[in-house]
């Protein structure tokens, strides 16, 4: 006699514990190895678009098996459960099943676009979608598909609902005008593309760093002191921002000097470009094959004004190159007997 027939109540669990087991081999087995493969690929989305199925892949073959499942329980359409009708329970199950696919199906949706985005933001230079701001107004929007596409499965009418979000949404407006303004201006600081995640950048209020991140109401800095600096957006729109990785990380950076009247200056001019070049050959930061320039400013209260020109390859590698400079200049101003201005100053004040 056939097993099944013996247990009818069998082949329903052996369908569930089918979908489970196919489900923890893809998910453990199958999908590690896929993911190994597509990560010595050149497209890296493929990449995104697997190891966003983590987690999914055993819900997803369960829930398969649970409709199988459901569908051949030995449940004839006139017998009863506890006074629920046979038909009526599958259909519920089949109902919360198809739920909670398309709820997990939002998931993963969310999950390939949030990477798609920063995947983007990444590889085009332009950092821009991978900001929080982004990624959450796409999280939203495909969350809001989702649960009209469960709704619409349903037949549910949601125009009562629309109706209801249309007068509550002009009262939420009046109600949150910073917080709109906040995000409205941080899509705007987004789009304009003036300024994105990785930048170093100056306020005019003083405050100065990298763009750690552009969230739907403010735009962390992080300092090199290591601390946060929190800017509203409505703030940073507002404000004078200086770039320093616009419209190119390079930049040219100079050391001011002030030497005395009495000095020679074509010699203090040959002494300080063979000394600057010599430093900055040395020196990481500095543009390779970068023209060092020395050039006189004019006549200061102390003395003749001079500045030592260079390109580095970011802001931050200035302070470095400029240590160096210092210490090679002040040694050679020594041994040269070129008398540096502040120095003078303070022997006269002795």
């Amino acid at each position: 006699m056939d097993i099944f027939s013996q247990y009818p109540w069998l082949l329903s669990a052996t369908l569930l514990a089918i979908g489970i087991g196919i489900g923890l081999v893809l998910e453990y087995v199958a999908l590690p190895i896929a993911i190994s493969i597509t990560k010595k690929t050149s497209w890296q989305l493929d990449d995104a678009v697997l190891g966003s199925l983590r987690g999914l892949l055993v819900l997803w073959l369960t829930c398969a098996g649970a409709h199988f499942a459901a569908h051949s329980m030995p449940l004839k359409g006139n017998m009863a459960v506890d006074g629920v009708s046979a038909l009526k329970i599958v259909g519920t199950t089949d109902s919360i099943l198809l739920v909670i696919f398309i709820a997990s199906l939002t998931i993963y949706a969310m999950r390939v676009a949030v990477a798609a985005l920063a995947l983007y933001g990444t590889t085009s230079g332009n950092g821009a979608p991978g900001v929080s701001l982004f990624t959450n107004i796409t999280k939203v929007a495909i969350l809001i598909m989702g649960i009209l596409v469960i709704l619409g499965t349903f037949d549910y009418d949601i125009r009562p609902i629309l109706t209801a979000l249309g007068v509550g949404g002009l009262a939420v407006a009046l109600a949150l005008q910073d917080t709109l303004s906040n995000l409205f201006a941080g899509l705007h600081v987004v789009a304009s593309r003036q300024i994105k995640p990785g930048d170093y950048v100056k306020l005019d209020s003083g405050d100065e760093g990298y763009i750690a991140d552009i969230t739907w109401r403010n735009t962390t800095i992080k300092a090199l002191p290591n601390n946060m600096v929190i800017v509203p957006n409505s703030k940073l729109a507002s404000a004078i921002i200086t770039n320093f990785y616009q419209p190119t990380r390079e930049m040219g950076m100079g050391l001011n000097i002030c030497v005395s009247f009495d000095s020679d200056l074509d010699k203090v001019e040959k002494v300080t470009l063979e000394t600057a070049t010599q430093v900055l050959a040395r020196v990481p930061g500095v543009v390779e094959d970068t023209a060092v320039a020395v050039r006189f400013g004019g006549f200061g209260e102390y003395g003749v004004n001079l500045a030592v020109g260079f390109r580095v390859k970011e802001f931050t590698d200035q302070y470095m190159v400029k240590h160096e400079l210092a210490k090679a200049l002040h040694a050679r101003y020594q041994a040269e007997n070129i008398e540096i201005a502040s120095a003078i100053v303070r022997k006269s004040q002795i």
